[in-house]
């Protein structure tokens, strides 16, 4: 953030892409906001693909919300993992840009993602997980839905070249208690219109 030069910032990680249609809207969030000292930065909507380009995952356990534009005379620091940011180590006051952040991070060529996950799996046990890796299989989960919107024009011969079949849809019979737990909290927010106990990395203004 240091080496930023304009009064915004927008921060995105590899595995993540901004679609063309909403560049002109977050464009002018940022002009709308931009003499606001109260607003330090902007929140996005998270899309998360998960074993297959046509599948989202939307339990609980996945993010909704992340902030990734901030205003770089607020004094804003990324935080922890760069997950996050912090202003004076508080979370920082954002507004909704409207726009949503697409994450492939879950979405690779099975081999790929084993070697993917031997790699991050080596961060914190060193080589005894490798052989459990060898040969990666998505496992279906509670919440994964078929995706029905359209990818980023960038992501469209990723797409396109998907050589791998996912069915993400788990039976009922086969659902354990973190499932169920799942499906009781979503039970919950559609009745009371809140996700009980979701952290929140930032204070909506």
């Amino acid at each position: 953030l240091a080496k930023c030069s304009n009064d915004w910032c927008f921060y995105i990680q590899c595995d993540e892409v901004l679609h063309e249609r909403d560049i002109v809207p977050v464009l002018k969030k940022m002009e709308q906001f931009e003499k606001n000292d109260s607003v330090e930065g902007l929140l996005f909507n998270y899309i998360h693909f998960y074993g297959s380009y046509d599948v989202i995952a939307r339990a609980r356990n996945w993010y909704r919300k992340e902030v990734r534009a901030v205003k770089k005379n607020s004094g804003i620091q990324s935080w922890a993992d760069a997950q996050g940011f912090r202003v004076n180590e508080q979370k920082p006051k954002v507004k909704e840009s409207g726009a949503s952040i697409y994450h492939y991070g879950w979405v690779k060529p099975p081999q790929q993602m084993g070697q993917k996950k031997k790699l991050l799996d080596r961060l914190w046990h060193g080589n005894k997980k490798d052989s459990e890796n060898d040969s990666f299989d998505f496992k279906t989960q509670y919440g994964l839905q078929h995706f029905k919107g359209s990818h980023p024009s960038v992501m469209m011969e990723r797409v396109r070249e998907q050589n791998w079949k996912f069915e993400p849809k788990k039976p009922v019979l086969s659902w354990d208690k973190k499932d169920w737990n799942y499906f009781a909290s979503d039970v919950l927010e559609k009745v009371t219109g809140h996700r009980i106990g979701e952290y929140k990395n930032y204070r909506l203004i």
